[in-house]
This record gives structure tokens, C-alpha cells and sequence, in this order.
């Protein structure tokens, strides 16, 4: 699918990946920015029909990296909260 010289689904998006998982493991919540983005992100195509702008394999990437952001950031601020 083509729109405005694009094509969707982007290719692989290795390094935004790579990034969501490192700033994940910290409880960023740019990691859970970053997640929800790669997920969500759609694009409206000429004929006005949506499409995902990341490949499948990409979304599902997002979806857990924005698992882990949560689940680090919770265990953060119960740590915090305890100590």
C-alpha cells in the first residue's frame, strides 16, 4: 500500500526496537512511549482507509516493550515506596 510516496507497513525498525527495549528494562516511560508507538501507530491511506505504519512483527515488539516499561516502572516505585 502506497500514500504520499510512503509505503506501509515501514520497514523493520531495528534501532527504535533496540532503544524501546534498553529504555524499557529501565522503567523509562519513553520505553512505554516507544512501545505504544510502534503498536498503534496508523496512517490514513488516500481511499481513507487506515493502515498500521509498522510491520506486525514490529507491533508485537511494541506490545512488549511497553509490558516491560510498565512492569519495570511499577517495580521501581514499589522499591522507592519500601525502602
Amino acid at each position: 500500500m502506497t500514500s504520499n510516496n510512503q509505503t506501509f507497513p515501514k520497514k523493520h525498525q531495528s534501532g527504535l526496537i533496540f532503544i524501546g527495549y534498553v529504555l524499557a528494562i529501565f522503567g523509562s516511560i519513553i520505553g512505554v512511549v516507544i512501545g505504544y508507538t510502534l503498536k498503534s501507530k496508523q496512517a490514513e491511506l488516500p481511499d481513507g482507509n487506515r493502515a498500521y505504519k509498522y510491520s506486525k512483527n514490529d507491533r508485537k515488539h511494541g506490545q512488549q516493550i511497553a509490558t516491560i516499561a510498565v512492569v519495570m516502572f511499577c517495580i521501581g516505585w514499589a522499591l522507592k515506596i519500601l525502602s
